[in-house]
C-alpha cells in the first residue's frame, strides 16, 4: 500500500490498531500512525504516546527532523506534537500541503471524536517530524515505475550529453589548433605582404628614376636633332658657296676648250 491508497482507504473511518480490551485506547491518533507504519512504511511496531515516539523512533526507517521556523514537512512525514498540544501529545501523517506557517495532515481523533480526515494545523506544539528513509514506498507502483523509467532516461541523456560534451571539447581542441595554425599563417602572410609592399615601393621608385632619365635622354635627343638640323643647314650653305666659287672656273675651262678646238 502506498500513502495515497492509505488515505483513501481510511478517510472518514476509525482505525484501531492494538486490539486491546481497554476501550480507552481504542481509535486514538496513534492507531492511525501504527497502521500507516505497518502497511506503508513496512516498519515494526513500537508503543507509547507520541512524545515517546519522538524519543525512541525507528531510526532504521525514519530520519528525525526537529521543527524550526524555516522547516517544512513533506508528503509522508510523521508529524509529532509534544505535551504542550495536549496531555498525550498528538501524531498525524503530512500531506503535500505545507509551508512554513501551516500544513495539512491526515488525523484521527483531532478534534477529539473525529475519525480519519484531513486537518489543517499551525506548528504550535510540534516537536518535529519523522521522514521515511525509503521515499519510494510513498508512491504508487506506477509512479515508482515511471520514476525509475525517468531516472533511466535521464541517465541515458546524461551519458549522451557527456559524449556530446567530449565530442565538442575535441572539436574545440581541433578548432583551437586550426586557429593557432591559421594565426601563424596569417603572421607569415603579413610578413610577406609587408615585404611585397616594400618591393612595390622600391620598384615604383626605380620606375620614377627611369622615367626621369628617359625624360633627360629625350631632351638630349631633341637637342641633338635640333643641332643636326643646324649642321645640315650650314652644310647646304657651304655647298652653295663652293658651287658659286667653282662656277667661274667652269666657264673659263669651257672657253679654253672651245678656243683650242678651233685651232
Amino acid at each position: 500500500m502506498n500513502i495515497r491508497n492509505f488515505f483513501w482507504a481510511y478517510i472518514d473511518l476509525w482505525i484501531e490498531s492494538n486490539k486491546s480490551s481497554d476501550v480507552s485506547t481504542y481509535d486514538q491518533c496513534i492507531d492511525a500512525w501504527r497502521v500507516y507504519n505497518r502497511q506503508v512504511i513496512k516498519a515494526p511496531d513500537i508503543f507509547g504516546n507520541p512524545p515517546d515516539l519522538w524519543e525512541k523512533y525507528q531510526s532504521d526507517y525514519y530520519d528525525k527532523i526537529p521543527n524550526t521556523p524555516t522547516g517544512v514537512p513533506q508528503l509522508g512525514d510523521v508529524i509529532i506534537w509534544g505535551t504542550k498540544y495536549g496531555k498525550y501529545g498528538h501524531i498525524a501523517i503530512c500531506t503535500e500541503i505545507a509551508n512554513t506557517k501551516t500544513f495539512t495532515s491526515f488525523d484521527q481523533n483531532d478534534p477529539i471524536g473525529e475519525p480519519c480526515h484531513f486537518q489543517p494545523h499551525t506548528y504550535a506544539g510540534v516537536l518535529g517530524w519523522l521522514r521515511p528513509k525509503n521515499q519510494l514506498v510513498l508512491q504508487p507502483p506506477e509512479e515508482v515505475s515511471n520514476a525509475q523509467d525517468k531516472i533511466s532516461d535521464l541517465e541515458i541523456k546524461v551519458k549522451s550529453l557527456n559524449e556530446q560534451v567530449a565530442k565538442t571539447q575535441l572539436e574545440n581542441s581541433e578548432l583551437r589548433t586550426t586557429l593557432e595554425n591559421q594565426e601563424r599563417d596569417n603572421t607569415d602572410l603579413t610578413t610577406q605582404l609587408i615585404e611585397a609592399r616594400r618591393q612595390r615601393d622600391e620598384a615604383t621608385r626605380q620606375v620614377k628614376e627611369l622615367e626621369g632619365r628617359a625624360e633627360e635622354l629625350q631632351r638630349g635627343l631633341d637637342s641633338l636633332v635640333e643641332e643636326n638640323k643646324g649642321l645640315k643647314s650650314s652644310l647646304e650653305g657651304s655647298k652653295a658657296q663652293i658651287l658659286e666659287a667653282i662656277n667661274p672656273w667652269t666657264h673659263l675651262e669651257w672657253a679654253i676648250k672651245k678656243f683650242l678646238g678651233k685651232k
